[in-house]
């Protein structure tokens, strides 16, 4: 990730189902020392559960469940702001 940012890179994807949770992690760890200079997109709206990881049949968007979502996102990619918030 590092190497991409040095070469030019400036937009990173990811969505809290890619692990689950597990990509996000890694893009916060490895922007952190950057994260003013990118912009970070992910995606919501899988029915995951949100302690686990498990997912559970269907989709879920309800608006409490999308709070609890982007919470767990800017904890996990460490920042106090998603750039791009997909459903």
């Amino acid at each position: 990730i590092r190497k991409a940012f040095d070469n030019g890179v400036t937009l990173f994807d990811t969505a809290e189902a890619y692990g689950p949770f597990e990509c996000e992690k890694i893009l916060g760890e490895a922007v952190s020392s950057f994260r003013d200079k990118i912009v970070i997109e992910t995606k919501f709206g899988w029915n995951i559960d949100q302690q686990t990881g498990t997912r559970l049949p269907g989709l879920n968007s309800k608006p409490e469940h999308i709070k609890i979502v982007v919470e767990g996102m800017l904890k996990r990619l460490r920042t106090d702001r998603i750039d791009l918030l997909y459903q």
